[in-house]
C-alpha cells in the first residue's frame, strides 16, 4: 500500500499510510473510520483533533467560528475538541488583549498550545510600572506636614491610573447625578463632593458596566490589589504616580502644572503632565485613596 492509498507495485514503495490516516485491511482510512467492504469506501466521522490550550488567565472565552467552545483555566489545561484542517480560534476575556490562534489538524491529533493574555491598557488611562521610592518629605520642605516622614517603599505589581480626574459627565453618565458644586464649569471639569464611599460605588460601577471583577465586597472592603477591575489607588500608588521618578515637593514649575486659586474648578488635562502622562496631580481638586488614616511605619 502506497502513502496515497493505493496498493504497492513489487518494490515501488513501502507500505504506509499518510498521517491522519490508518490502514484497514489493506486501505487507508481517516483516524476514527473502517473500511466498508459491501461500499468499497471508508465508513464512519473521523475522529476530531484535540487542541490542549494552556493559559495564564482563568475565565477567557474560547471561541470558533464565534461560537464559545470552552473557557480558559488559569495555569492548567483545557481540551479543545476541532475538527480536520485549519481554523481560527479567539480567546478573549474582558479587561484583557484578545488573541487569535490558527491551528490545523488531522483527525486523531493532539496539538498543545500555551497562550499569555496581557492586560488591556483601557481608553484615557496609562500604565504605571512597578518600581522603588521615597514617600514622604524632608523636613525642611515648603508646606510639609509633620506626619509625613520619610520611608522607602517598593511597588511590586504594575498598574493603570487615569490620566485625568474624573469629570462631571463621566459621573453623571454612570452614576445619573452630578453633586458639583461648580456645576457651571462644565461636564469636562472634575467631579467634586463626592466622599469616599461614593467614590468606591462608582469604581464598582464602572467594572459592571465593563463586564470587569468588582473589587469591592461587603461593607466596600478591597478584595484584592490584583483585582482585574477598578478601585482606588492606595495612597503609596497615588504618591508614585503623581512623583513620576522625581524627587520634590513638585514634578514641575507650579504654574504650568496645577490650578491653585482655590476659588474655582477648572476642566481637566489643561495643565502639563508628569512625565508618566498624568494630569492635574497637584491642584484642581482633592483626590480619594483607597486607605485609611495612619501613621508611616517607624521602622526601616
Amino acid at each position: 500500500l502506497c502513502p496515497d492509498g493505493t496498493l504497492a507495485q513489487g518494490e515501488g514503495c513501502e507500505p504506509g499510510c499518510e498521517p491522519g490516516k490508518t490502514l484497514q485491511t489493506e486501505h487507508c482510512c481517516w483516524v476514527g473510520q473502517a473500511w466498508d467492504d459491501a461500499a468499497g469506501t471508508c465508513a464512519g466521522e473521523p475522529s476530531p483533533g484535540v487542541l490542549v490550550l494552556t493559559s495564564n488567565i482563568g475565565g477567557a472565552s474560547v471561541k470558533v467560528g464565534g461560537v464559545e467552545r470552552a473557557t480558559t483555566l488559569a495555569g492548567a489545561s483545557i481540551e479543545v475538541e476541532l475538527g480536520q484542517g485549519s481554523q481560527s480560534l479567539e480567546v478573549e476575556r474582558p479587561g484583557y488583549v484578545s488573541q487569535q490562534l490558527e491551528v490545523s489538524l488531522l483527525p486523531g491529533e493532539r496539538l498543545e498550545r500555551s497562550l499569555t493574555l496581557e492586560v488591556a491598557i483601557p481608553k484615557g488611562y496609562v500604565r504605571i510600572e512597578p518600581g522603588t521610592f521615597i514617600m514622604g518629605s524632608p523636613s525642611g520642605e515648603h508646606g510639609r506636614w509633620k506626619d509625613e516622614r520619610q520611608h522607602e517603599v517598593t511597588l511590586t505589581r504594575g498598574f493603570f491610573m487615569k490620566a485625568t480626574e474624573v469629570t462631571q459627565g463621566e459621573y453623571k453618565a454612570l452614576m445619573g447625578n452630578n453633586p458639583s458644586r461648580f456645576k457651571s464649569c462644565g461636564e469636562n471639569c472634575p467631579v467634586e463632593q463626592v466622599n469616599w464611599r461614593e467614590a468606591v460605588d462608582y469604581c464598582q460601577a464602572l467594572s459592571r458596566s465593563e463586564g470587569l471583577e468588582e473589587c469591592y465586597g461587603d461593607g466596600r472592603r478591597l478584595k484584592s490589589l490584583d483585582c482585574a477591575g477598578y478601585r482606588l489607588p492606595t495612597e503609596s500608588e497615588w504618591e508614585y504616580a503623581a512623583r513620576a521618578g522625581t524627587t520634590g515637593a513638585r514634578y514641575g514649575d507650579l504654574s504650568e502644572i496645577g490650578w491653585c486659586n482655590g476659588s474655582r474648578t477648572h476642566a481637566v488635562g489643561q495643565k502639563k503632565a508628569n512625565a508618566w502622562g498624568l494630569y492635574d496631580m497637584i491642584g484642581n481638586v482633592d483626590e480619594w485613596t483607597g486607605d485609611w488614616y495612619g501613621s508611616y511605619p517607624s521602622g526601616p
